[in-house]
């Protein structure tokens, strides 16, 4: 009998992000109040799932394997804030930072340190010295609205590079779940080796009533 072989694992962090370009269906939607268009946060749940054809040391990989993943998840975007590049007030919230971001090899920006410095340094009082600093070090800017969708796909993206590093070809990553409330979920499928579909995103929500 033949098959494929599918382990998962959950991570959980704290994030907050803008949809600047949210619009609602004024027939659909309860009020038609554009809420995630304001600043707000998250409390989001990460589920990546991994497959392989066959097993080494009779497993997918050791849980403890996916601790690459959850570094990542606690160090570089847990109790941070998630921006869109091209959010038209990213200037006017993030100090003028839009020329000085870097981007690392998973696509993901930050400003440029000694922008940092820069900014911090034109401030008299100490303490606003500090709260820019904080707000400017727990900004990640993405190329793309952070809506759940995107964020789903940005995870699976940055799983396969990080696995590929580890398995080569033998592992890789099959969906992601992620969920921004426990009411709202998105999956992000991606197709079998290959298949000539393109990857698939699903959302859903639960009602109560």
């Amino acid at each position: 009998m033949s098959g494929i072989f599918e382990i998962d694992k959950q991570f959980d962090f704290c994030y907050g992000h803008r949809v600047y370009n949210q619009e609602l269906d004024p027939e659909l939607s309860v009020n038609g109040l554009c809420k995630c268009r304001h600043l707000h946060g998250h409390n989001g749940r990460l589920l990546v799932g991994l497959k392989a054809e066959n097993l080494e040391r009779g497993m997918v990989t050791d849980f403890k394997n996916l601790e690459c993943i959850k570094v990542l998840v606690d160090d570089v975007l847990d109790h941070k804030f998630i921006a869109g590049y091209e959010d038209p007030l990213f200037d006017e919230l993030f100090n003028n930072s839009k020329e000085n971001i870097q981007w690392d090899e998973y696509g993901l920006g930050h400003v440029h340190p000694a922008h940092i410095d820069l900014v911090c340094e034109a401030q008299t009082s100490e303490e606003m010295k500090r709260a820019l600093r904080d707000k400017l070090e727990g900004l990640v800017v993405v190329n793309f609205v952070p809506t759940s969708e995107n964020l789903c796909k940005m995870f699976a993206d940055i799983a396969g590079k990080r696995l590929a590093k580890i398995f080569g070809d033998r592992v890789s990553v099959s969906f992601v779940d992620f969920w921004e409330t426990p009411k709202s979920h998105c999956r992000f499928t991606l197709s079998p080796v290959g298949s000539t579909s393109a990857p698939r995103t699903v959302k859903s929500a639960k009602l109560i009533g």
